[in-house]
């Protein structure tokens, strides 16, 4: 070997060195970033010593649709308890005091009062006083519940435009990828972004993901939707202005393929927008 091969091999032995110790580093810095997915340095060797370094994640793709699936049912399950907290505020518990149920035997037991004593004006007055109450409440829980479907209208529509606005994102680091034209660092990083914004779709509907041949991955819903296939598909939500008692909510769509509603085949099972 010559002496230029021998400081040639000791000038990239350096260098990887170098690399190694910054991927060490982040790795390092980034411990409690939840969005972060540990790098491993790997080096590449050449005839005469090492190459380059090779940087690549620590990831287990099985894993990630685990905490997929998680965060879609989690979702789903904060959004239904988030509407039964509020129905609560109104009816209370079963054996509260102004739930239906004890309003309704309130009412039972002055109307039997008042038959037993149909003289009295004392038990006609509890007998009226218990009806007005039952009918005050029942009044109360119809417009909450008219209320909660408004909002959960309202709630609806700003998780189709944030669907929308993270598969634009998605998009914008997943073509970086199929590119193949990017350093190791930008790679990863890149597929970092992806992941995040993954998670943050399963929050609002449940997915799963397909890895391409050109490293790219393709989204569907688990009712098998496509939300993106080498690019996104555009997710819309039909709003009802009026929502009267027994007329159903508008329909939330995929591709315009409905996804919420009696008519919907891929149906939506988990994730903010089904427990809406």
């Amino acid at each position: 070997m010559s002496l230029g091969a021998v400081l040639n091999s000791a000038r990239t032995s350096l260098s990887a060195i170098s690399s190694r110790t910054q991927v060490v580093s982040e790795n390092i810095s980034n411990a409690d970033n939840p969005d972060y997915s540990r790098r491993i340095a790997e080096n590449v060797s050449a005839r005469h010593g090492i190459l380059r370094v090779s940087v690549n994640r620590a990831q287990d793709r099985n894993v990630l649709e685990q905490v997929l699936e998680y965060t879609s049912v989690h979702s789903a399950n904060m959004a239904l308890q988030d509407g039964l907290d509020e129905l609560q505020l109104i009816y209370g518990d079963v054996d509260s005091e102004i739930s239906p149920s004890a309003m309704m035997n309130r009412l039972q037991a002055d109307l039997q009062a008042f038959i037993s004593m149909p003289d009295s004006a004392a038990a006609a007055s509890r007998a009226v006083g218990s009806a007005r109450d039952l009918a005050a409440g029942i009044s109360r829980g119809a417009e909450t519940v008219a209320e909660l479907r408004r909002s959960a209208d309202e709630e609806i529509a700003r998780s189709v435009n944030r669907i929308n606005e993270l598969l634009l994102e998605f998009h914008e680091a997943n073509s970086a990828i199929v590119t193949g034209r990017l350093t190791d660092a930008e790679r990863v990083q890149n597929e970092d972004t992806r992941d995040r914004v993954l998670v943050e779709l399963a929050e609002e509907l449940d997915i799963r993901t397909v890895e391409q041949n050109d490293g790219g991955l393709a989204i569907y819903t688990t009712g098998g939707a496509v939300l993106y296939e080498r690019g996104p598909r555009e997710v819309r939500f039909d709003p009802q202005p009026t929502l009267a008692s027994g007329v159903p909510g508008g329909q939330v769509y995929i591709d315009n393929v409905p996804v919420t509603g009696d008519g919907a085949v891929m149906r939506l099972s988990s994730g903010r927008i089904s427990g809406l």
